[in-house]
């Protein structure tokens, strides 16, 4: 008997309220926007929430005026791909925050949303460089577990919180994926929602990008027999915890 005899992989598209935690505007589109598109075909109830401002996507404009332009671009390609609502975290952009703080805002998200499934970045992709990703990927794996447990954020809270079990967990800009999703029909629209996100793409990287996610969506498409596909790495919550079986699932 193996894990998946105990534990069948997931069925992304059954899930019908969708969270996705990117640690900052346009990760998601980026990750996972044909899939989203994919939801959103499907009728799912898509929720964004976003770690950092994006003060510090430019060296050109001022951060309060980056932080305007970004925050526009980011309803405007996730209302595109079917995002219906979205949360920002009270988090400053002048400072790497710690798990701690994201966790702690991540788990009232959680709460609030009520998602059946959380996709958000893979932290343990090797070579990853930005911190702000390592540790959104690993604040969002505890926010989930912690979000169904009513002693969490403290013991002695004045009223009891509205606890929520969320049932997977998925990871997008991963190396060791384990569900491959075809997007043959959205990849088209996923670059168009990427590049909605005007203020971080100049002419050169507008190239470079589309030709990096093209050659990527069409090596996992090969995968799976179509044309393009988007990779995830998925695990069920029960997995995340003491499951020496999560690595190679």
């Amino acid at each position: 008997m193996k894990i998946h005899d105990v534990l069948p992989i997931p069925d992304i598209l059954k899930y019908k309220t969708i969270l996705c935690v990117q640690p900052h505007p346009d990760d998601n589109e980026i990750g996972m926007g044909g899939t989203l598109l994919r939801f959103k075909t499907l009728g799912a109830n898509i929720a964004y929430c976003t770690v950092s401002q994006g003060k510090g996507g430019s060296n050109t404009l001022r951060s309060e005026e980056l932080v305007k332009i970004r925050q526009e671009e980011l309803r405007n390609a996730g209302s595109f791909v079917g995002a219906t609502s979205f949360h920002q975290l009270n988090l400053s952009d002048s400072h790497y925050p710690d798990e701690k703080e994201i966790t702690e805002q991540l788990v009232a998200v959680i709460r609030d949303v009520k998602p059946d499934i959380v996709f958000t970045v893979d932290p343990y992709l090797m070579y990853e460089a930005h911190p702000t990703h390592r540790k959104t990927g690993m604040a969002v794996l505890e926010a989930c577990m912690f979000a169904s447990m009513n002693h969490f954020p403290k013991p002695d809270a004045s009223t009891e919180p509205k606890v929520h079990r969320v049932e997977a967990i998925g990871f997008y800009a991963s190396a060791k994926p384990n569900v491959l999703i075809d997007i043959t029909d959205t990849f088209e629209k996923k670059l168009e929602a990427i590049f909605k996100h005007e203020s971080q793409f100049d002419a050169p990287a507008h190239v470079q990008l589309s030709q990096y996610l093209t050659m990527q969506a069409m090596n996992f498409g090969q995968k799976l027999n179509v044309s393009t596909a988007e990779a995830f790495k998925v695990l069920p919550m029960v997995l995340t915890h003491m499951m020496i079986e999560s690595e190679t699932y």
